[in-house]
């Protein structure tokens, strides 16, 4: 058996591909090794957590529960290797995931568990689906506004702005399933639930979408009425907040393949 060790690396490489940073407490188990303080930076995440490397049934078994938490999501993804189709000023992935295979054989289309996602004040970045690639370009709402109709001026030669995007997130079976995944913005709200498969690229999913009423309201009283009607508009949006938001939700239900939803 592997005795107790006190593992720290600071710099990982294999061949050209830099894999970042560690420091653990290995201790070994009566089907592998666990360590209950690891912590590891990699690709401008840093993650802490517990993982456990076991062998059951001939079969290596993976398994982390922790969180990583990075700054500016559009520099993760461009480590990666995607085109960022979304910045953020912190991002927060908290969960409890296994796998087969060696910790570093991840491939998240056959990982099991939950995550948790919290992302917050970014922008939604105007790039082409084909730039943001098949997965990633499912964040890229700027297409989404525009497949479902909706069009804002204000919006339309700048970057969307959000303040809050929060969720979870079921992975089992190739698919992802997605539940109340919410996203706050000034231009609109959004919640979403449904699946996303992995394996087949496909979509089967239901969209609400909220705009607020006085974003529609502002402008027109304060040309037509002047300071006054646009004070009025800013009452109602505060005092009937949620009235108005049951009025305007939009529900869509978003189905197809990842290259061409519907």
């Amino acid at each position: 058996l592997l005795p107790n060790t006190h593992l720290r690396i600071d710099q990982l490489s294999i061949g050209d591909t830099d894999m970042g940073r560690y420091s653990a407490t290995l201790q070994a188990t009566s089907a592998g090794v666990k360590s209950d303080d690891l912590r590891f930076g990699l690709r401008q995440v840093d993650f802490s957590g517990n993982l456990q490397w076991e062998q059951h049934d001939g079969q290596a078994l993976t398994r982390f529960t922790g969180k990583g938490m990075a700054k500016n999501a559009a520099d993760v993804l461009a480590e990666w290797g995607y085109t960022p189709s979304l910045d953020s000023e912190s991002a927060m992935l908290t969960g409890d995931v296994q796998w087969v295979g060696a910790p570093y054989q991840f491939k998240l289309a056959r990982t099991q568990g939950q995550i948790q996602a919290h992302i917050t004040n970014g922008h939604f970045l105007k790039v082409s689906n084909n730039a943001a690639g098949r997965v990633w370009g499912l964040l890229n709402f700027q297409t989404w506004l525009s497949r479902l109709q909706l069009r804002f001026s204000d919006l339309s030669d700048s970057d969307m702005p959000f303040k809050d995007i929060h969720g979870q997130f079921g992975l089992a079976n190739n698919s992802v399933q997605v539940d109340r995944l919410r996203i706050d913005s000034p231009a609109l709200k959004m919640k979403m639930e449904g699946v996303v498969d992995l394996r087949e690229e496909n979509l089967d999913m239901q969209w609400h979408v909220t705009v607020p009423v006085t974003r529609n309201l502002m402008l027109p009283a304060a040309m037509v009425g002047g300071l006054p009607g646009a004070a009025t508009a800013y009452v109602l949006d505060k005092v009937l907040a949620s009235q108005l938001d049951k009025l305007t939700t939009l529900t869509y239900d978003v189905t197809g393949t990842f290259e061409e939803p519907k």
